[in-house]
């Protein structure tokens, strides 16, 4: 079974469940009532949530920069390891890349206990924004080109533009 950050469906994480008999504790003890609406959230929730957010400032004619603070999250962490490269292809217009495959926390944890799962990335949809702090008119623009890949495209008014100094947020779901 697949959870975050695929999409996992309620049956997938065992449909709806009855109790066999009334809970001894309920202090330590999970109702099926409360489990079917714990596990019913959290099987719509991989279906729309954002997996992954990085964040860049641009720089004139150059690759861009980090920012000096929030540069990467997502739902399997923000180790180095799993930070999605950024390079500049042309004016005004930015890859990222992410790792192809993912480990999560529960990755670590035995077979028998929901671990082992190596989870290969598989965005649908990107958005993108730039900090604007002087008035004029700035707009970025993102889309999936790949599996684990985000093209984004920068403007100043109609005019591609490099947006240097500003810090643009690609959001990935």
């Amino acid at each position: 079974m697949s959870g975050l950050p695929g999409k996992v469906s309620f049956a997938a994480l065992g449909g709806a469940k009855r109790n066999y008999s009334q809970g001894v504790d309920p202090t330590t003890e999970v109702s099926s009532v409360e489990h079917n609406r714990a596990f019913s959230c959290v099987s719509g929730m991989t279906k729309t949530a954002v997996r992954a957010m990085r964040s860049f400032v641009g720089v004139n004619g150059a690759h861009p920069t980090d920012p000096d603070d929030f540069v990467h999250d997502s739902v399997w962490g923000d180790a180095p390891s799993v930070k999605p490269t950024v390079e500049r292809a042309s004016e005004g217009v930015w890859d990222l890349d992410w790792p192809a495959q993912v480990e999560t926390e529960l990755s670590d944890a035995p077979e028998e206990d929901g671990g082992g799962d190596v989870y290969t990335l598989n965005f649908t949809r990107a958005y993108a924004q730039v900090e604007i702090a002087d008035g004029t008119f700035k707009y970025v623009s993102a889309k999936v080109t790949g599996p684990h890949s985000v093209r984004v495209y920068g403007f100043a008014g109609t005019t591609a533009d490099d947006l240097p100094g500003l810090p643009i947020t690609v959001w990935v779901y």
